[in-house]
């Protein structure tokens, strides 16, 4: 009877054993499995040309503005952006909070305006490992005496192996001109530059009644290159109503000399 009660101890030891032993290997499997998809999707990602990185940032934009332009509706006011594949979870809870802090008036927070413009022409786009910005251009009343130009930028982030928008903000890109904001509404000012010399682009004067810089100032280089040329963005919120000059310079702040580059342009918050 002993004998037999060992035997069972034995085999139930040797179950034990055996089915750890193949818990452990389909984890093992799983990991593998894991790592392997993983591994696949850097490949990709790392095998792809900045030509083909800017293609797909590109359509991604496309993509999703055609969505929105042809939407049988009112895409904000009946929720769709918020099941978009194209943006992320943190820029739908942004234009969320943004649209319910309007108390009167306020703009479209995909298009930065009130209007629909008559066309959207994509420019440049800059990709950078992770992120990426394209410049799109807005027009309205094209070839007539009232055309109107505005410059936005879409900022994407890849995530999951797809590009997804991150903000869409309003640029001011012509040195000398004007810009129109709203309370609340953030103005991008993206310059050209090269922080590898020392040189960066700073505010040095306007009003901070009407405006405030938001965050720090990223640089973007055009290219994985040693010392590559790119961009820098300098964020601005309107706060209250008001026109006032926004000057930025491209200098080396350590220098008493005179700045290499001014940029200006009048801001006016409604």
């Amino acid at each position: 009877m002993a004998k037999n009660r060992s035997a069972v101890t034995l085999v139930s030891i040797a179950l034990v054993v055996a089915g750890a032993a193949t818990q452990t290997a389909c984890t093992s499997v799983r990991a593998l499995a894991e790592y392997r998809s993983v591994a696949r999707e850097a490949a990709s990602e790392i095998s792809l040309s900045p030509e083909e990185q800017n293609a797909e940032a590109v359509k991604t934009v496309e993509d999703f503005y055609s969505w929105y332009l042809g939407y049988p509706g009112n895409v904000v006011a009946d929720g769709a952006h918020r099941s978009s594949e194209y943006l992320t979870a943190a820029f739908v809870e942004q234009v969320d909070e943004l649209v319910a802090s309007f108390t009167q008036g306020g703009y479209d927070p995909f298009l930065c305006a009130q209007d629909i413009p008559g066309d959207l022409i994509v420019d440049e786009t800059v990709v950078s490992g992770e992120q990426a910005s394209v410049v799109i251009h807005e027009v309205w009343n094209a070839g007539t005496d009232f055309e109107m130009v505005h410059d936005v930028v879409v900022e994407l982030q890849r995530i999951g192996g797809a590009w997804k928008i991150a903000d869409i903000t309003l640029q001011a890109s012509d040195d000398g001109g004007q810009v129109e904001l709203r309370r609340g509404q953030n103005l991008v000012v993206s310059l050209r530059g090269n922080v590898t010399t020392g040189y960066t682009w700073e505010a040095a004067a306007y009003d901070e009644r009407i405006l405030r810089q938001v965050g720090e100032t990223p640089f973007t280089p055009q290219s994985a290159a040693l010392g590559a040329p790119g961009r820098q963005f300098l964020r601005f919120e309107g706060l209250d109503e008001g026109q006032t000059t926004l000057q930025l310079v491209y200098h080396r702040p350590w220098e008493d000399a005179e700045p290499e580059k001014v940029f200006s342009v009048a801001v006016v918050v409604r």
